[in-house]
């Protein structure tokens, strides 16, 4: 299983790609994430008996914190 973590940025108006306007910022806009997990053999690794005990994550701060460490135990 492979975890990654995507940051996109929210917006409140068009920028400046849309209406050619570099000067207008959007203030307060701030960020989403997203999460993705990908698990594209775990059931066919328990129909062989094989347990799954580690899962590969990036690096994001999320992903070192003790409390996910836990929810992973």
């Amino acid at each position: 299983m492979h975890l990654d973590i995507k940051r996109l940025g929210q917006f409140r108006r068009p920028s400046h790609r849309v209406i050619d306007n570099r000067r207008q910022d959007s203030p307060g806009a701030g960020w989403e994430y997203l999460h993705v997990a990908i698990d594209d053999c775990i059931g066919w690794c328990q129909q062989l008996g094989i347990r799954v005990e580690k899962a590969m994550t990036d690096n994001g701060s999320c992903y070192r914190s003790g409390a996910f460490r836990a929810a992973c135990r």
